[in-house]
């Protein structure tokens, strides 16, 4: 898991997010590489996760971690104990033609010293075919 100082944000957009408020949509003209099976596409945009994501978020997470040998395959079940214990402080995913092609997560995390204010960056789960 990644560290990220909460004041690498961007001024009061966490804190508005954190709060409920706020949307982080935004559009890119983005055309990824031509290799097989790849997306080609100029419209990405990258949203808030909604309830309608869960069942999506889990079988990118399933499908990005499948074939990794670190991993135990349990990264959707990180995302899911996190959202139960509502402590994903973002939770992006990232939509292309209607699709969720990927997600992101950040977390509040206290350091070993007890420095708090810092976040956590993770599961990041992309379509192995995007």
């Amino acid at each position: 898991m990644d560290l990220v100082p909460a004041d690498r944000f961007g001024g009061d957009a966490l804190e508005r997010v954190s709060r409920g408020g706020g949307a982080c949509v935004r559009e890119s003209s983005v055309v990824f590489g031509a290799a097989e099976n790849a997306i080609m596409t100029s419209d990405i945009t990258i949203r808030n996760e909604t309830n309608d994501d869960i069942a999506a978020i889990d079988d990118v997470t399933v499908a990005a971690f499948r074939d990794l040998q670190i991993s135990n395959q349990t990264e959707h079940f990180i995302i899911d104990a996190l959202r139960a214990a509502e402590a994903m402080t973002l939770s992006l995913v990232a939509v292309v033609d209607g699709r969720v092609v990927g997600h992101i997560a950040f977390s509040p995390v206290t350091l070993s010293d007890g420095t708090r204010d810092w976040y956590g960056l993770g599961p990041v789960s992309v379509l192995p075919q995007v």
